[in-house]
């Protein structure tokens, strides 16, 4: 099972947005396939994912995680904050 929160520092404000993807993918350098998605802005200020699953094996499966901020740049000192938990 799979756990994700998306956060930031001080929050969005305006057009800001930021969208954080996870992937489940067979090579560290190829985007494999999206199974769950987080994005926050100034009315959504934090956004979490519980008891998601995707099949990882082993030694040829990666955890890929995307983070896009867009609409306008983070004021400096606000810090994005993703968390994962894998159980």
């Amino acid at each position: 099972m799979i756990q994700g929160i998306l956060s930031t520092t001080n929050g969005l404000t305006g057009s800001q947005t930021v969208t954080v993807t996870f992937y489940n993918a067979t090579s560290p350098s190829v985007l494999g396939t999206s199974f769950a998605s987080l994005t926050i802005n100034s009315t959504t200020q934090n956004a979490k994912f519980n008891n998601l699953s995707s099949t990882f094996t082993g030694a040829t499966n990666y955890l890929q995680v995307v983070c896009v901020i867009s609409g306008a740049n983070l004021t400096a000192g606000n810090d994005v904050v993703v968390g994962i938990g894998l159980y």
